[in-house]
């Protein structure tokens, strides 16, 4: 009986796992996304401002 707890724990543990990896991967996805974007207008920035 309890070799069938521990199993079914460690089924819903994978699933936290899964999630956690899943949030994991999103969130490093939108840091590579978003990143290049702000670097992008900090450098055009000084440039529309210096414009006469």
């Amino acid at each position: 009986m309890k070799e069938l707890f521990f199993e079914e724990k460690a089924a819903g543990d994978f699933g936290a796992v899964y999630m956690i990896l899943v949030f994991a991967i999103v969130a490093l996805a939108l840091v590579l996304v978003v990143k290049p974007m702000y670097q992008n207008a900090a450098k055009t920035i000084p440039k529309e401002i210096s414009k006469p």
